[in-house]
């Protein structure tokens, strides 16, 4: 009977710290729509806006946080897996933080293109 002996796993301390910073934009998208996404919303529905931007309109909707918290999510779970060597593991960790930064800047820029529109009128007056 032939044991089969796997490489260890081992997790620096600095890796720790990169899986938890790519772990933040995840839980942010997460709870995107919950905290600003329906607040946001109200808010242009109150202002009578009648067209927003196409980004606006997808940074209200409850599907855009969680295809990019997925998206990031899926290559921070595929560093975690088994028999990833360490430095595959750490260009996942960087790419799963800053697919999940992008997502989350894209979106809080869709939230404020309205607000900016309205700044720049009021400015232009």
């Amino acid at each position: 009977m032939s044991t089969r002996t796997s490489a260890p796993r081992i997790w620096t301390s600095g890796d720790i710290i990169g899986a938890v910073l790519a772990a933040t934009p995840i839980v942010v998208l997460l709870l995107f729509p919950l905290l600003w996404g329906r607040a946001f919303a109200r808010l242009f529905d109150d202002l009578g806006a009648a067209k927003l931007p196409l980004l606006t309109r997808v940074a209200t909707s409850w599907w855009a946080p969680l295809t990019g918290a997925i998206g990031a999510g899926a290559l921070l779970g595929a560093s975690l897996r088994r028999g990833v060597r360490m430095g595959t593991r750490r260009w996942l960790v960087v790419g799963s933080f800053f697919v999940g930064a992008a997502c989350m800047v894209a979106l809080f820029v869709g939230l404020y293109l309205p607000l900016f529109a309205i700044a720049g009128s009021i400015k232009a007056d």
